[in-house]
């Protein structure tokens, strides 16, 4: 089995894995151990660095008495965020008033080519 499958069913623990305040996974670690057949497994999940506005938590699976794939995820505390807006007009103009580069390196259908879009001064970049 590829490694899809038991990444989900770890990240889907450590999601529902009870916290204090409402937590956001901000990132997720997998460790693939061994070869994760169709077999039964358990899902063992713990805390390994408590916090109230950040935790690492660490989510396992097991296959008998065999860790398979361990996942550790970092959350981060979900709250909003009053962003005071800026009454100074910005201190230069924004990457939509400079022209579209046409350099002769963008020729070719491929996505580095075609899926980047490059700006500067006078055309230039």
């Amino acid at each position: 089995m590829h490694g899809s499958p038991p990444t989900m069913l770890m990240a889907r623990a450590i999601e529902a894995f009870p916290a204090e305040q409402e937590m956001l996974v901000a990132r997720l670690t997998v460790e693939l151990m061994r070869p994760v057949g169709r077999t039964p497994l358990e899902v063992r999940c713990r805390v390994v660095r408590p916090g109230r506005k950040v935790q690492l938590v660490e989510a396992s699976l097991w296959n008998g008495d065999q860790e398979a794939a361990r996942a550790t995820a970092l959350r981060i505390r979900k709250a909003a965020v009053d962003v005071p807006q800026s009454p100074d007009p910005l201190p230069h103009p924004g990457p939509d008033s400079l022209p579209l580069w046409s350099g002769s390196w963008r020729t070719g259908g491929v996505y580095h080519l075609l899926g980047v879009e490059v700006r500067g001064p006078d055309g230039q970049a």
